[in-house]
């Protein structure tokens, strides 16, 4: 389905195989019947927007065809005239002549499974010039040598970056690594002449989609949704994370960010949509104070205490000049230890773990922060029974850590158990904790790798957190 974004009574939706494409002008009251384009269609076509022009609409079967309901005119732009369909396909936000399309893997004429001759279909194709007709209008830009030839599976979606045209990262909906020859995510900076491994911190699991934070761009702060949930990551972190510990165990299929309430929903296989706010800006992944990425301005998420005997200078040399030192954390308690300092002219943020507005503060002995997002304080129900419980880290490989708070004592049972739902560990069994707070590092170096539970009884109330193992 899509939506006008600029009138939302403007409703689109299909059948399977892109056999009947609907158009509704009136809110989905009444629809009309589109017949765009030939060929043969994926069983869910791929359909967009043009986003400069949302008149315009790009639908991708056997060729790429363009319908404009300005005046009603059809156009192929494409003669690639492969024997397989379209997987997906995305159009620049900056620029509507760059597209690029992904057809299905499949085996050339001449290949046989097993035979020293069989090869994968060449897949992705990009144009810069709005597409045509002449064989040169789309360039063949699939990646070789980052993945192996033979055990690619099918491309699950494209983005385009809004400003740079000639950055794209695909996705694949792939299992397993193939020993170390498949990749879930690959990234170009060159418009598809060459790509690289953008994996780091993924399991081994299908990448079904992806999305830019678009209030963000400068940070290229990206989700994806995979078989086991969604991840995050900026271009000033090493890997990806997990985001979403509340969601269930199953395939995220799409997902699409509102950027002017600054949310995020997401399709669930089978479980609905569901709704979450967009993460603040991190730009750095390593929990060291000084030792991220040598930007002058970088962001850490704290589990709660920060440990440090460094001292965050007032100047740094970032891009050959001097610039003014800015280091944050987010918690929401932090703690600095004795001989944590701040020069004068540099800055230490401190904000809650959601609050994009930061506390300010300039430190120079022990003091204990208490961090409260301005925009949202909780209400004095809320903060009753508060537990604050994290996992960390998540994805884990050797141990992990288990931590929560308590406001008042409380009956507690904390177990752990696998996807089949068999307990790999009982941490704590119906016993009586304290108020204050309460870690449990797990050695899980024994573990299989993939999807863990744990399951908390606080206060007469249970809930259920999802964390993942990976080598």
């Amino acid at each position: 389905m899509a939506i006008d974004p600029n009138n939302p009574n403007i409703i689109y939706s299909e059948t399977q195989y892109g056999s009947a494409l609907f158009r509704s002008t009136d809110g989905g009251i009444t629809t009309q019947l589109l017949n765009i384009g030939d060929g043969d269609s994926d069983w869910s076509t791929p359909y967009i927007l043009d986003p400069n022009n949302t008149n315009r609409m790009i639908v991708g079967k056997s060729n790429v065809w363009s319908y404009n309901f300005s005046n009603n005119t059809e156009n192929q732009i494409s003669t690639l005239n492969r024997s397989a369909f379209m997987r997906t396909l995305a159009v620049a936000p900056s620029n509507s002549n760059c597209m690029v399309t992904a057809y299905f893997q499949g085996i050339d004429a001449v290949g046989v499974w097993g035979a020293s001759n069989y090869q994968w279909n060449r897949q992705i194709y990009r144009t810069t010039i709005g597409g045509g007709n002449n064989p040169n209008d789309w360039v063949d830009i699939t990646p070789s040598g980052v993945i192996a030839e033979g055990i690619g599976d099918e491309i699950t979606s494209i983005l385009i970056h809004p400003k740079n045209i000639n950055k794209i990262w695909i996705t694949y909906g792939t299992y397993g690594d193939f020993g170390g020859r498949l990749k879930s995510i690959l990234v170009s900076e060159d418009g598809g002449t060459s790509w690289s491994n953008y994996s780091t911190g993924l399991p081994y699991m299908p990448v079904n989609s992806i999305v830019m934070n678009n209030n963000r761009i400068e940070d290229e702060e990206l989700y994806i949704g995979t078989d086991v949930g969604i991840f995050y990551r900026n271009k000033y972190m090493r890997e990806w994370k997990c985001y979403g510990n509340a969601l269930p165990s199953i395939p995220v299929t799409d997902l699409k960010i509102n950027p002017n309430r600054k949310f995020m929903r997401a399709a669930l296989f089978g479980r609905g949509v569901w709704q979450s706010d967009l993460f603040c800006p991190l730009s750095g992944s390593s929990y060291s104070l000084l030792g991220a990425n040598g930007s002058p301005e970088s962001f850490y998420h704290a589990t709660q205490y920060i440990t440090s005997n460094s001292t965050i200078a007032a100047t740094e040399v970032f891009n050959g000049n001097n610039v003014s030192r800015k280091v944050g954390y987010r918690a929401p308690t932090i703690n600095l230890t004795s001989g944590f300092k701040v020069e004068l002219g540099a800055t230490f943020l401190a904000g809650a773990p959601y609050s994009c507005v930061p506390y300010t503060a300039n430190i120079a002995n022990t003091e204990t922060f208490l961090m409260q997002n301005p925009s949202t304080k909780p209400t004095n129900s809320e903060r009753k029974n508060k537990t604050d419980f994290e996992i960390n880290p998540n994805p884990f490989s050797n141990t992990v850590k288990l931590s929560f708070n308590l406001d008042q004592k409380s009956l507690t049972n904390l177990i752990i158990f696998d996807i089949t739902g068999k307990v790999i560990n009982q941490v704590v069994n119906q016993s009586m904790l304290l108020e204050g707070s309460h870690e449990y590092d797990i050695n899980t170096s024994n573990w299989s790798q993939g999807i863990y539970f744990c399951k908390i009884t606080l206060h007469g109330k249970t809930k259920v957190y999802k964390f993942v193992k990976q080598e």
